[in-house]
């Protein structure tokens, strides 16, 4: 009796890219499913084991919102929050809330923002949400006390988005419920790596490269391309929305980048 010899299948490079890209999403999403679905986006801090860092309420101190970046998440918080515990000077003046958002793809829910303004109008939600609440636990509201942000990264848009677009119940403006904005390595004018990615040509490559390499959902892209502030611009286009941010306008609709007339901040 023959019997015929089968040869493995051969399998390209780039095949091989892409079964190790949908592993390593499917692990990914079985690993953090949980996680996903229970992180609140905003709460008082907490540390990683769940315990809150200030179980007291806020009394006469000062609410101060972490917001983190892209491709982060509220852990990268934890060592300032050791430091701001062992501080008193901060502890017995400032009271540490956490927003927590999702920039991947695979982490994105249906109802989750995929925009900086989006971010930000819910940024602005959880605000109101806090003023109209008790200060005792576990919410630990901060009734009308204008609050402090540190921020890093693309959190600074979402903080200065949230100061310049959104307004409260009583009809105030972001900012005004804001004592100081304190951004860290926050591209305030944009980055032209975004305004590369965002002209790829559609592809698998551009998707690898987006969704696993940057691990950023494409969406956001046209929120950090380079604003054109100094009249230079990359890859062909300015990103609209800074540059609109940046001179102050106030818009309701997002928009992807288009070609605009540089302006310098005034």
């Amino acid at each position: 009796m023959n019997t015929l010899k089968q040869n493995p299948p051969e399998f390209s490079n780039w095949d091989r890219v892409c079964y190790m890209r949908m592993a390593l999403v499917i692990f990914a999403t079985i690993c953090l499913q949980e996680t996903v679905h229970a992180l609140p986006h905003f709460f008082s801090a907490k540390f990683d084991d769940g315990t809150e860092v200030d179980s007291s309420e806020i009394g006469t101190r000062t609410p101060l919102i972490l917001i983190h970046g892209i491709q982060s998440d509220p852990s990268i918080w934890n060592n300032f929050l050791n430091y701001w515990k062992a501080s008193a000077e901060l502890s017995n003046n400032f009271k540490p809330y956490v927003f927590g958002y999702y920039t991947q793809e695979f982490l994105i829910r249906a109802d989750d923002p995929t925009t900086v303004l989006g971010l930000s109008q819910r940024l602005g939600s959880y605000l109101q949400q806090w003023y109209n609440s008790p200060t005792r636990s576990p919410i630990f509201g901060f009734h009308d006390k204008r609050v402090v942000i540190l921020a890093h990264s693309m959190g600074g848009l979402v903080a200065r988005s949230m100061m310049q677009n959104f307004y409260f119940a009583d009809g105030t403006r972001g900012g005004e419920k804001v004592l100081l904005l304190i951004t860290l390595a926050t591209p305030h004018h944009g980055s032209p790596l975004a305004n590369k990615l965002f002209t790829l040509e559609e592809s698998a490559w551009k998707d690898f490269i987006i969704d696993q390499l940057f691990d950023l959902h494409r969406d956001f892209l046209g929120d950090l391309a380079w604003d054109c502030f100094d009249g230079i611009s990359f890859y062909g286009f300015c990103g609209d929305w800074l540059a609109k941010q940046n001179n102050n306008d106030t818009f309701s609709n997002h928009s992807h980048p288009t070609v605009i007339r540089e302006k310098w901040l005034s």
